[in-house]
């Protein structure tokens, strides 16, 4: 039997350019490249969630209804499956900075049509949906 999580992903975008953040002393993805994300916790909802993690990984403070949701992803990794919300915002308040210097070493704003090679893989993906097949569903890992 599957045990499901789940997770929220907010995307900035700034005249093309979307930032990312470097994992680093997580124990999963460590060098690699994601978006502000995390799980979302108990009585929390998926926005409320990627509100949080965005301002808690980066100082953006970023209004509910400056987000939108933009793909879900459905992915099995191991025993467990993941359902991750992507959530992209032009719009944010506050000096965007490394605010988790225990779990990220590099915050940088890249091109989308010129991200990392080093990228967790599933945000990779849906960054590929997202900005390039347009599509706002995939399934990974099955």
């Amino acid at each position: 039997m599957l045990t499901k999580k789940f997770a929220s992903l907010l995307i900035l975008e700034k005249e093309g350019q979307i930032l990312l953040l470097r994992r680093k002393n997580t124990g999963e993805e460590d060098g690699n490249y994601t978006v502000p994300s995390g799980k979302v916790e108990e009585g929390e909802t998926f926005t409320e969630a990627a509100i949080r993690e965005t301002f808690e990984e980066v100082n953006a403070k970023v209004l509910a209804n400056d987000i939108s949701s933009v793909h879900i992803i459905q992915r099995k990794q191991g025993d467990e499956c993941i359902i991750a919300n992507f959530f992209l915002s032009y719009n944010w308040n506050g000096e965007i900075k490394n605010a988790e210097p225990h779990k990220c070493d590099d915050v940088q704003w890249f091109d989308i049509k010129n991200l990392p090679d080093n990228m967790v893989p599933f945000v990779k993906h849906a960054l590929e949906q997202i900005y390039f097949t347009k599509k706002t569903y995939s399934e990974l890992g099955w």
